[in-house]
């Protein structure tokens, strides 16, 4: 069981995604800068990270995504 960390949570793509990892077995987290994106509420994810906007805040958008790959241990970035 690998742990995925998918971005974009807004697009429907992210949520299709979630699901079928979850499916199969996998951790899902998801984030984005929206406070409420499109797969946030789905129980095939673990936890969702609202994240600053990579477009106004590139250093902290950054920071973050490291910062949640560390602290939770995640195999794939899923952009």
């Amino acid at each position: 069981m690998a742990k995925f960390l998918i971005t974009g949570a807004r697009a429907p793509v992210a949520l299709e995604l979630a699901r079928n990892l979850y499916r199969f077995n996998h951790q899902v987290y998801c984030a984005d800068s929206l406070r409420f994106a499109l797969a946030k509420n789905t129980i095939a994810i673990n936890h969702y990270f609202k994240i600053p906007a990579p477009r106004t805040r590139l250093n902290a958008y950054l920071k973050s995504l490291v910062e949640i790959i560390k602290n939770n241990n995640i195999d794939y970035l899923v952009p």
